[in-house]
């Protein structure tokens, strides 16, 4: 039995999607433990094995591809979900320091005492 896992990978020309294989090697009742196909060759099987559930919701590999695919968008939905989170805090981030009348050098200095590097505000 195998299982698939899409991901995107980045290159210089842009994203492109990959689909992973997976080989069960061990089936038990609550689920499977699968192994990566890379190159022809299965890799060594302590010490890149991972665990997939049965019944749980989101997997690490799915048995069919068309199940691979939806997992894969609902991951990269949920990623977009996020970054756009991100965004809109360092948006409101930006915001507050264009507002905020004092503004700050922040200085990098070498405490020659403990030998440290320091964090120095200064404002201009």
């Amino acid at each position: 039995m195998e299982f698939y896992r899409y991901t995107d990978v980045s290159y210089e020309n842009g994203p492109k999607i990959e689909l992973s294989t997976f080989k069960m090697i061990k089936e038990t009742p609550c689920g499977w433990w699968i192994l990566q196909h890379w190159d022809s060759e299965w890799y060594v099987p302590n010490e890149n094995k991972r665990w997939v559930s049965k019944t749980a919701r989101k997997r690490y590999a799915y048995p069919t591809k068309k199940e691979a695919m939806t997992s894969f968008e609902a991951r990269k939905i949920r990623h977009l979900s996020i970054l756009k989170a991100q965004a809109l805090y360092v948006e409101n981030v930006l915001d507050l320091i264009e507002k905020n009348e004092m503004k700050y050098d922040l200085l990098l200095f070498k405490n020659e005492y403990e030998g440290s590097w320091e964090i120095k505000r200064e404002m201009f």
